[in-house]
């Protein structure tokens, strides 16, 4: 379970995961897994630029959370757009296992 493996990552001080996933339909699931294993960490679904513009406050000011997404929302947008801003929200200097953020990816296939 990935919920598992985001609620070990935020008891080991890292405060920040996107959590990457073959459709934006199974947020659902996710949210109701991170309930389960008592994940105190807000979640949200990242959509791209709309996001960000819909208020989400672990988007806007960079606040601990996860952000749940589709593979296909990093890939579109004008020059990764999405990808950028995803980027930002981890923080400067975002260097994968040194950094208190994190991405997981689900596992998928088609």
């Amino acid at each position: 379970m990935i919920s598992l493996l985001v609620h070990e990552l935020y008891l080991w001080n890292s405060k920040k995961s996107v959590w990457i996933s073959a459709t934006k339909e199974l947020v659902k699931d996710a949210a109701s897994e991170l309930k389960t294993v008592y994940c105190p960490l807000e979640m949200i679904q990242f959509t791209g630029r709309s996001t960000l513009a819909s208020g989400a406050e672990i988007m806007k000011k960079g606040q601990p959370g996860i952000i749940f997404t589709a593979y296909t929302t990093l890939t579109s947008g004008q020059q990764n757009e999405n990808l950028f801003q995803l980027a930002d929200w981890m923080g400067a200097g975002y260097a994968g296992l040194t950094n208190d953020a994190r991405f997981v990816f689900a596992k998928f296939q088609k």
